[in-house]
C-alpha cells in the first residue's frame, strides 16, 4: 500500500467549516423550527412539539460545528508527485484519490466568503471525469500548488 500523502491543510481551514455548520444549522432551524412553531399556534397544539426540532438542531448543530471539521481536518491529506497527485480524505468513509497529472486538464484557485475572511482559498483539479477540490489553503500555498500542478500537467502531457 502507498504511503499516506504529508500535506495537511491549514488549521484556519477548520474555522470555516464551523461558520459552514452554523449557517447550515441556521438555516435548518428556520425550515425546521418554524413551520412547527406556525402549526403550535395556529392549531394550538401543546408547545411540546417544539422540543423535537430544537433537539434536532441542536444535535445537528452539535455535530456539524464542533465535531465534523475537527475530524474531518485531522484526516485530510495531500500530495503532488511527479506523476499523479494524492489525496486523502473522509471521515467514516475514507475515499483515496490518485490523479495522474496525463489527466489534468486546468487548475484553477478559488475563495468563498468564509475562505477570504481567514485568508485562505481553495484549489480546483479538472479532469475530464470531474474536478476534484483540495479546500483551506493559504493564499501562497494555493497559488503555489495551482501554478505546480498545472506546469508538471503539462511536461507528463508532452511526454506522451
Amino acid at each position: 500500500m502507498r504511503e499516506l500523502p504529508e500535506n495537511k491543510l491549514h488549521a484556519n481551514v477548520v474555522k470555516t467549516w464551523k461558520l459552514t455548520g452554523m449557517l447550515s444549522s441556521a438555516i435548518l432551524a428556520l425550515f425546521g423550527i418554524v413551520p412547527v412553531l406556525i402549526i403550535v399556534i395556529v392549531v394550538k397544539i401543546s408547545p411540546l412539539w417544539l422540543l423535537i426540532p430544537v433537539a434536532v438542531v441542536v444535535l445537528l448543530w452539535l455535530i456539524t460545528v464542533t465535531w465534523v471539521p475537527r475530524f474531518r481536518y485531522a484526516r485530510y491529506r495531500y500530495q503532488v508527485h511527479d506523476a499523479y497527485i494524492d489525496i486523502l480524505e473522509g471521515i467514516i468513509f475514507v475515499k483515496r484519490t490518485v490523479i495522474p497529472l496525463v489527466r489534468v486538464q486546468y487548475t484553477d484557485s478559488s475563495q468563498g466568503p468564509f475562505l477570504r475572511a481567514y485568508k485562505l482559498a481553495q484549489v480546483d483539479i479538472n479532469t475530464a471525469g470531474g474536478s476534484i477540490t483540495i479546500p483551506g489553503l493559504s493564499l501562497e500555498d494555493a497559488d503555489l500548488l495551482r501554478d505546480k500542478i498545472a506546469e508538471l500537467a503539462a511536461i507528463a502531457k508532452e511526454e506522451l
